[in-house]
């Protein structure tokens, strides 16, 4: 996933492996990443929140990962089992 920041003209990446949520199918008719379990569409043109994940300056290239991969993930639930005494 390409991403144009706003504001200021920079231009990096999102790369489809660290969509860590799900996995994305590409659907070049419409220009879109769907996901497979969840059905979340990323379309050509939607703003998205992004983070810096690394800087190369010799390549000149910036990576991002969305903002929402980084959140912290949800709590499982507690078991309601009970141990066994004996």
């Amino acid at each position: 996933v390409f991403v144009q920041l706003d504001q200021i003209y920079i231009e990096g990446l999102v790369h489809i492996t660290a969509l860590e949520n799900d996995y994305y199918h590409f659907d070049p008719v419409h220009h879109l990443l769907r996901g497979k379990r969840s059905g979340r569409v990323y379309r050509l043109g939607d703003t998205i929140r992004v983070i810096v994940a690394r800087v190369d300056l010799d390549d000149r290239k910036i990576d991002f990962v969305l903002e929402e991969v980084n959140s912290p993930p949800l709590q499982k639930r507690k078991s309601r089992r009970k141990k066994a005494r004996g």
